[in-house]
């Protein structure tokens, strides 16, 4: 009974996530196929299980990753694939998807209760995100300021677009080579 306390089997989803990835490293691989390899991992250990991935490719492993935290993995990936109902929509370097997106930035806001947003701005997908042109920058930060202003925006940070904006970008553009009558 002691040994069923300490095995696998009572360790959290976690341990036992890392306890397989460790697993297939002791012998040695050339390839290194990852399905969501930081579910239920907490941040520490999640730090830890990325920087070996990032070692293992250096070291000439070829590391195939499956994931939908491209925050965490952009660090560690060359190349990537955007993947939708099975069919490959792009695929490059982070920088080189970073391109469709090269005249945008994306605006992360908190609201204190409903708010009408600028016109240059286009909901991102998640609350309070939203992409807009880097032309209307000096206009986005006028109606910024007024909201600030007026207590409507409690907070807001703007940056480059994310990997996860990206993907969202693509998945919704219309695609040339979808067959006739496909819905998206």
């Amino acid at each position: 009974e002691d040994f069923r306390k300490t095995s696998l089997h009572s360790a959290s989803g976690g341990i036992r996530r890392l306890a397989g990835f460790a697993a297939t490293l002791v012998g040695g691989t050339s390839l290194l196929v990852l399905d969501e390899p930081t579910n239920d991992v907490d941040p520490l250990r999640r730090q830890l299980l990325w920087n070996t991935i990032a070692e293992e490719g250096r070291n000439g492993t070829t590391v195939l990753l499956v994931t939908h935290n491209l925050a965490e993995a952009e660090r560690v990936i060359d190349r990537l694939a955007i993947i939708d109902g099975g069919r490959i929509l792009s695929e490059g370097s982070p920088a080189s998807l970073r391109s469709l997106v090269t005249d945008q930035l994306k605006l992360e806001l908190s609201a204190a209760g409903p708010l009408a947003a600028h016109p240059a701005l286009l909901a991102d997908g998640a609350e309070g995100a939203y992409l807009f042109a880097q032309s209307d920058l000096g206009a986005v930060s006028g109606w910024l300021s007024t909201m600030r202003e007026i207590g409507k925006v409690t907070d807001f940070r703007i940056g480059p677009p994310s990997l996860d904006d990206i993907y969202a970008v693509t998945v919704r553009r219309p695609q040339a080579s979808a067959p006739l009558g496909t819905a998206r």
